[in-house]
């Protein structure tokens, strides 16, 4: 009888007002993530949980969510708009204050407000006007003076001559001196009369001497009254603060007139 009411307690509902102790239980799978608990009346029940979360580390090229918690015990994501991919490294938030690192593009306050972005290597842009990176000065030299022979000849830059009919003139005597490290960026030449196809050609050396060294030159054609540019942007011509600079000007026709010159200066201001 014993037996028998053993065999088939599982019949009736069983309650235990104190600690229960279950011994020898063998090691096992629990079956579809299901638990054992507690009801609100108490009665044990089984419960079916879904599997936790993995921590483990990436290195892969997607744009995962951020997770943050709302310190209720509770995790949420932006549903994909606040994202990070741990192979690239950026950070995108496409409702925060950075709009996208990914397109090197910030944003100060709505969208209708600033935008800082980078144009390219080591350019920036707010509202598409790019600003200054370094600390330059654009410094704009200005010399008449009047050919008479087409002779290559130097440019006064420092004073003025009212002709120089040979080739030799020195030119330690026409120079400029540069006050800070710099280059020449661009040379605008205008001549009563044409001077054909001319060469500006750039020399430095140190200052009160002969100014020997050779950093560039530009050739273009002069005509008669007009205003001929002359683009030294390909050229590297370097100077260092303290350095002379003379221009050399060779036409091929008989100027015989008034020439101005107008050369862009670029000075790097931290020199």
């Amino acid at each position: 009888m014993i037996k028998y009411i053993g065999q088939h307690i599982v019949d009736f509902i069983a309650r235990f007002r104190s600690d229960v102790y279950l011994e020898n239980i063998a090691d096992g799978t629990v079956a579809s993530d299901k638990f054992l608990g507690l009801d609100s009346n108490n009665k044990i029940v089984k419960e079916t949980v879904s599997a936790g979360v993995t921590i483990s580390d990436s290195t892969a090229n997607t744009d995962f969510p951020v997770v943050f918690h709302d310190e209720s015990n509770n995790l949420h994501d932006d549903t994909g708009a606040f994202t990070y991919n741990p192979s690239t490294g950026l950070l995108t938030s496409g409702k925060g204050t950075i709009t996208s690192l990914r397109t090197d593009s910030i944003s100060l306050g709505h969208a209708s407000d600033t935008t800082i972005v980078r144009s390219a290597a080591g350019k920036v842009t707010i509202e598409s006007n790019e600003i200054q990176t370094t600390n330059v000065h654009h410094h704009f030299l200005n010399a008449g003076f009047f050919m008479s022979f087409p002779f290559s000849r130097y440019i006064p830059l420092n004073g003025s001559l009212n002709e120089q009919n040979t080739s030799t003139a020195s030119p330690e005597y026409t120079h400029f001196i540069f006050p800070y490290d710099g280059f020449v960026k661009t040379m605008w030449l205008r001549s009563e009369t044409s001077m054909g196809s001319t060469e500006l050609k750039l020399y430095g050396g140190t200052a009160g001497n002969e100014v020997t060294t050779a950093k560039g030159a530009v050739t273009a054609t002069v005509g008669a009254t007009g205003t001929t540019e002359f683009d030294f942007t390909s050229v590297t011509n370097t100077f260092v603060q303290g350095e002379s600079m003379a221009v050399r000007c060779d036409p091929t026709d008989d100027p015989d007139g008034g020439q101005n010159i107008t050369i862009e200066l670029v000075f790097n201001l931290t020199t």
